[in-house]
């Protein structure tokens, strides 16, 4: 049985192919079988973009996710984080 933690991505991106960027971030989420639980990419600021992603999952698919993540051709850098933060599970919880 693995174990599922909440966790944490945001990929910060040029704000050129905005479509395809936001296509091919959930296309990467959605091969690896992860359970999203809320996703947003930021308006062209700059000339940047941001994707963040809050997301269960096991250590290990969360890790190939953000390999995945940063060989994205307009990925610049990209971070992941596990949350352990109490108040997101509890709005997890709330119906």
């Amino acid at each position: 049985m693995t174990v599922q933690q909440l966790f944490a991505v945001a990929v910060k991106m040029t704000a050129d192919g905005a479509r395809a960027d936001l296509m091919g971030m959930a296309s990467v989420l959605h091969r690896r079988g992860i359970d999203v639980l809320e996703a947003e990419l930021t308006r062209p600021t700059c000339g940047l973009r941001m994707f963040t992603a809050l997301f269960f999952s096991s250590p290990q698919q969360a890790s190939t996710v953000l390999r995945t993540l940063e060989s994205l051709v307009d990925v610049l850098d990209a971070s992941l984080l596990e949350v352990s933060d109490a108040r997101s599970n509890r709005e997890l919880t709330v119906c």
